[in-house]
C-alpha cells in the first residue's frame, strides 16, 4: 500500500513540475518580488503543493475505500476544491508583504 501511495505523489509531481518554472515565473512577475525574495518564499511553495496532494489523495483513498465508493462528480469536486485551496495558499503566501518588498 506504502508504495501505491508514493507511486500516486510521485505522478502528481510529474504533472507538477513541468509547469512548474512558467507558473512560478509569472507569478514572480505578479507580485513583483526580488529574486531573493521569491527564492526564500519558493520552498513553502513546493510544501503547500505536496500537503495539498496528500490530503486530497488521503481524502480519495479514503472515500473510495467505502463500501459504496466515490460518485465520479464528487471525486471531481474534491480534486478542484483541493486545487483551489492549494492555489490560493500559494498566492497568499507569495503575495504577503510584496509591496512593502518591491520597495527595498
Amino acid at each position: 500500500m506504502a508504495v501505491g501511495f508514493v507511486g500516486v505523489i510521485a505522478f502528481g509531481m510529474q504533472m507538477v513540475v513541468p509547469v512548474l518554472p512558467v507558473l512560478m515565473d509569472g507569478l514572480r512577475d505578479l507580485v513583483a518580488l526580488r529574486d531573493g525574495v521569491f527564492l526564500r518564499r519558493l520552498p513553502w511553495i513546493g510544501a503547500i503543493v505536496l500537503a495539498g496532494n496528500v490530503l486530497r489523495n488521503s481524502l480519495l483513498v479514503a472515500l473510495e475505500a467505502r463500501p459504496q465508493g466515490l460518485a465520479a462528480a464528487l471525486h471531481e469536486g474534491i480534486g478542484l476544491v483541493a486545487l483551489a485551496l492549494v492555489c490560493a495558499a500559494v498566492v497568499a503566501v507569495m503575495t504577503r508583504g510584496a509591496r512593502h518588498e518591491a520597495r527595498r
